[in-house]
């Protein structure tokens, strides 16, 4: 989200019970979400951003999913497809053996080009048709599983000469049931002009 709504964009949680966040920025929008029980979600929105208030219109689903993932609760077809399916880049729930349990709308159209992955069914382990990438995907699932490592991020070239931001995250407790989503993945294409940071 800090990507789409620019510079001065925060987004925090605050467990219930614990101390008081920083006064935002003067030029910021504050929104606070508070969840009974549970903690407080504060966004601040740079000042003059309309974009950034478009985000925060479909912030609860997308927080309670995000919540969902955490604890490690089931999760339904309909709650992932309505978050996760209007972003417009690939976005992948992996389980604890790098097994598909969904992908949104473009992660669908991406599986189906076959260009990155081998043809896979739900809860199939993932794997990548070239062996940088698929060792790549190996070390960072491992890293993700059994260190509890923050993440993974690299760039892929396809072979259709595409270069892909490939970004895996931890979702969900260290002890998740066998078949829980425990790895976030998200594949951004980008230009030969845009650069990481």
């Amino acid at each position: 989200m800090e990507t789409e709504a620019g510079a001065g964009f925060a987004l925090r949680f605050q467990a219930h019970g614990s101390g008081s966040l920083p006064a935002p920025d003067h030029r910021a929008t504050r929104i606070v979400l508070s969840v009974p029980d549970l903690g407080t979600w504060t966004m601040d929105l740079p000042a003059g951003s309309g974009g950034a208030l478009a985000l925060a219109v479909p912030l609860r689903e997308a927080l309670a999913l995000a919540m969902r993932l955490r604890e490690g609760l089931p999760l339904s077809l309909a709650e992932l497809e309505a978050v996760l399916d209007p972003l417009p880049y690939a976005t992948m729930l992996l389980d604890g053996e790098a097994g598909l349990l969904f992908a949104n709308a473009a992660g669908e159209d991406l599986l189906a080009s076959r260009r990155l992955f081998l043809p896979s069914r739900p809860g199939a382990p993932l794997r990548p048709v070239q062996g940088q990438t698929d060792e790549a995907l190996d070390a960072a699932v491992a890293d993700i599983l059994h260190r509890r490592d923050t993440g993974a991020r690299w760039v892929a070239r396809g072979p259709d000469g595409a270069h892909l931001v490939i970004h895996l995250q931890p979702v969900g407790p260290a002890h998740a049931e066998r078949g829980a989503a425990r790895i976030l993945m998200t594949l951004r294409s980008i230009g030969a002009a845009e650069t990481l940071g």
